[in-house]
């Protein structure tokens, strides 16, 4: 899987879907396109996406799962690559801010789960909880693309360890490092493994 990010997003009118053809038009040149067909291609792609499910999760007929995401300035797709054996994806990337953690996980983590971020509470106070409580909030939503729910239920498993059943199907996350002061990011698939690449896509507008 390769995640391709770029900290200058500004949530302007249509740039989610500007940077989502430029990253598939770099995704793929990497894969043997060359010259501009992959950008030819890359537009005739993002043209047809559509959306599917009760929560509108996004696809592109004929293209490889991805998962968009953005926080703040920092924008990112995550988009599986032939050999991760997935159909299904997920990416969330969260800043730490200030936020009541305990009582939110409490709301909305598994038991498991809200207990970490009141342990954390207990041993290091506020600054703990909060790191505890993101790391623990960019795994669940991730899950929750991957699975095209919502992220208000509170029927979710527990998602601190490298699996998770969800809905009958049995999904594998992982925390993954992009560049960033504060910034958390977690990504899931239902394949069988997460090797991830991080490359920057440089833009600006």
């Amino acid at each position: 899987m390769v995640i391709y990010y770029t900290h200058s997003y500004g949530n302007r009118k249509g740039e989610s879907h500007r940077l989502l053809q430029l990253a598939i038009a770099r995704y793929l040149t990497e894969n043997g396109y060359r010259g501009d067909a992959a950008e030819t291609e890359s537009a005739a792609l993002t043209a047809s996406l559509r959306t599917e499910g009760e929560y509108g999760k996004p696809v592109i007929p004929g293209f490889a799962p991805f998962s968009i995401s953005h926080s703040n300035d920092t924008w990112a797709v995550l988009i599986a690559e032939s050999g991760d054996g997935a159909e299904r994806c997920g990416l969330d990337i969260q800043y730490r801010r200030n936020t009541s953690a305990v009582s939110v996980a409490k709301r909305f983590y598994a038991p498991e789960d809200a207990e970490m971020v009141s342990e954390a509470m207990a041993g290091g106070g506020e600054g703990a909880a909060e790191d505890v409580f993101f790391r623990l909030w960019a795994r669940r939503e991730a899950l929750v693309k991957a699975a095209g729910g919502s992220v208000a239920g509170t029927d979710f498993p527990a998602v601190n360890g490298d699996a998770a059943v969800f809905r009958d199907t049995e999904y594998i996350l992982a925390d993954v490092k992009i560049p960033g002061t504060g910034l958390y990011a977690a990504v899931c698939s239902d394949g069988t493994q997460i090797p991830v690449r991080t490359p920057e896509l440089l833009y600006y507008e």
